[in-house]
């Protein structure tokens, strides 16, 4: 049961770094500009939007509807590289002087949908940073979307990104940019983990932090792998998401016969480690919970507590792995020297957002200044005001696109 469970993180799960942007000038070669040349001819549809990527000499060509040489796209690539791994506001400079900060632009997306939208420069960039290795594609997109994220809501850029939020000129640019943070970080990257967050956490461990993980529902197989033993997730398990836990997810929570699979042991490898599992302990805490399911389903599933010992071949206890079966609440927010709070990046939206706009009932200005939230998919840790940041976002009408969250129930 164990590895039926774990399967589908150890399939489809992938840990991706940051990478330098830069290091794509590499993939430029002749066979693959031929290539790309090629594919290029698909995104003529929306030429202007893509000639707002490069120099006015390439753009006009665009415009145009004519396919540049090898010479001049490896040239306008290479520059583009360069912006995105040094400077992102040098990078939104160049493209609005090159016609995507536009009134027209703005006016024609306003009236398309929304996955119109994402598609288009998610297909723009997929073009720039396309070769024939995906999984580095992907970790170059991965990056590029921490890249983008940082700049809109850490605080050192916030101040910039509000400017860009209150001149519709500039618009297109911040649809291009939430396209590819939403995709690449919820979307798709919603089961992929950065590399740097692992480090982080078990540095966190080593130092006998327990990591609580609010929405974690089944993904602990990352955690256990690194050598993070003391965990507690606190996620509903609702019925309606086995695609966001695991098949069997159930098992976890509560094993059959009279003591609830209380005694139950199984052996799992993770990586060249082999740990045993043994169900400690199931117990119902009395209370219970309701809500509506994206099915339209209304349920109410009673709150468990189940704790697992985790061994290694010596039988030696190297932690608890604890799933508290409850909805999360403010308090799950208080800073405590002995915690780190782990959460998804899809779950940095319900957290910022006011319960009016599908949030959660978080208030991040509660939020003690001293806790750093560590987000599954983010490189650097994320503050108090980073939170806030992306509460402001959801609650500013000056521009609307897309939740950066994505609703998963």
């Amino acid at each position: 049961m164990a590895k039926d469970v774990f399967k589908t993180w150890k399939d489809e799960q992938d840990i991706y770094g940051r990478v330098s942007v830069s290091s794509m000038k590499k993939y430029l070669e002749k066979k693959n500009l031929n290539k790309l040349r090629k594919k290029l001819s698909y995104y003529l549809s929306d030429a202007q939007t893509l000639a707002g990527m490069f120099d006015p000499e390439l753009s006009s060509l665009l415009n145009d509807y004519k396919i540049p040489s090898n010479k001049e796209l490896e040239k306008q690539f290479e520059k583009l590289y360069v912006m995105l791994e040094g400077d992102v506001e040098e990078f939104i400079s160049y493209i609005a002087e090159n016609s995507l900060e536009s009134k027209r632009i703005n006016s024609v997306e306003k009236k398309q949908g929304v996955n119109a939208v994402v598609k288009k420069y998610t297909d723009i960039f997929d073009f720039l940073f396309n070769q024939e290795d995906e999984d580095k594609k992907d970790e170059l997109l991965f990056t590029i979307a921490n890249r983008f994220f940082e700049y809109c809501f850490y605080p050192e850029t916030f101040k910039k990104f509000k400017k860009l939020l209150l001149d519709p000129d500039y618009h297109p640019i911040i649809r291009l940019f939430y396209s590819i943070i939403w995709t690449n970080l919820a979307e798709v990257g919603w089961q992929h983990w950065n590399a740097q967050t692992l480090m982080d956490l078990r540095t966190h461990a080593d130092k006998g932090k327990q990591v609580v993980y609010v929405a974690g529902g089944t993904d602990v197989y990352q955690l256990i792998k690194h050598g993070i033993y003391n965990i507690r997730v606190i996620d509903p398990l609702l019925p309606s998401q086995p695609k966001y836990y695991s098949q069997g997810w159930d098992w976890f929570i509560k094993g059959k016969g009279d003591k609830n699979g209380v005694g139950e042991q199984v052996s799992v490898r993770f990586g060249n480690k082999k740990i045993i599992m043994k169900r400690a302990g199931f117990k119902k805490t009395g209370k219970s919970f309701s809500l509506e399911l994206s099915t339209s389903k209304k349920v109410t599933i009673e709150e468990s507590v189940t704790t697992w010992d985790l061994y290694d071949t010596n039988k030696k206890l190297l932690g608890k792995l604890i799933f508290d079966r409850r909805l999360t609440n403010q308090d799950d927010f208080n800073y405590s020297a002995n915690k780190t709070v782990l959460i998804s990046f899809n779950e940095l939206y319900f957290i910022a957002a006011p319960k009016k706009q599908d949030g959660w009932g978080i208030n991040p200005h509660k939020f003690d200044d001293r806790l750093k939230l560590v987000v599954k998919q983010l490189e650097s840790p994320v503050s108090k005001q980073v939170v806030c940041n992306v509460r402001y976002e959801v609650k500013q009408t000056e521009f609307a696109f897309i939740s950066l969250g994505s609703c998963v129930d």
